[in-house]
């Protein structure tokens, strides 16, 4: 029996459109509050981007592939860029190593590491880091005469402590850097409004304005009713407030039982 050249393009489609089927529900699984936030149809975003950079990088195998996944869900899902995690870019495009599973190890290994350094014992640091973004008092960073740079970099510090050790100064730094392109794009001008933003890239990830999994960032940013930056920046703040109300009541729940 012949089997043309079509029938096999048909099959191996088939094969990958299950293949991302199941790691859409994968994720959903692996990231349960972060995926009912986002919605499937975000999820599968993320899937389809993941799967399409994972291949870039040489990952071919299910295992690999997987795990790119749970990176992007884990800590943004521009997390090879990000430059608070210069780590995770240099484990995948290391080409000492050619083998991609044992590239995965290597990259699992330092994101224990990592993990380690920043969430503390049932993540007691991002609890801490949590409650210190509610508490947080937009009208006093305004307030400092410091340089918006520096000043933002000490906010950083404050916020999370053990994420910024881990980052290092002169990545904050960077980060401060590229929140001006961001700024640019959304027409945000106040100080209160580019802490804010590089806080959000910060503790989500530097491309959390356009993370499918963060939708709600995205959507006060481009909201076509607001016509304001104040409108703009508050309803972010708004935003971001209830989302962090709710991840600490999770964790802390998650905690006691």
């Amino acid at each position: 029996m012949l089997i043309r050249r079509e029938q096999v393009e048909v099959f191996e489609k088939t094969a990958w459109i299950s293949f991302e089927n199941e790691m859409v529900q994968y994720i959903q699984n692996f990231a349960p509050r972060l995926a009912a936030v986002a919605g499937e149809e975000n999820v599968r975003k993320l899937v389809r981007t993941g799967l399409g950079r994972a291949k870039a990088y040489k990952l071919r195998l299910r295992g690999p592939m997987r795990f790119y996944l749970e990176l992007m869900a884990s800590l943004g899902s521009d997390f090879d860029s990000d430059p608070a995690i210069p780590w995770a870019r240099a484990g995948l495009t290391d080409e000492t190593v050619r083998d991609e599973m044992e590239r995965a190890e290597r990259l699992y290994q330092r994101l224990l590491v990592f993990n380690e350094a920043v969430s503390g014992k049932e993540n007691e640091y991002g609890k801490q880091a949590l409650k210190r973004i509610l508490s947080a008092n937009p009208g006093e960073f305004a307030a400092s005469p410091e340089p918006l740079e520096e000043k933002t970099v000490k906010a950083l510090e404050l916020m999370y402590p053990q994420k910024a050790d881990a980052a290092g100064r002169a990545a904050l730094l960077l980060l401060v850097q590229r929140t001006r392109e961001k700024t640019q794009r959304y027409a945000i001008k106040s100080q209160e409004g580019a802490a804010l933003l590089t806080g959000l890239m910060f503790a989500f990830g530097h491309g959390v304005d356009t993370d499918p999994m963060y939708p709600w960032v995205m959507t006060a940013l481009t909201d076509p009713l607001i016509i304001d930056e104040a409108g703009r920046v508050k309803r972010l703040y708004d935003r971001t407030r209830v989302y962090a109300q709710r991840v600490l009541e999770q964790l802390e729940k998650s905690a006691s039982s």
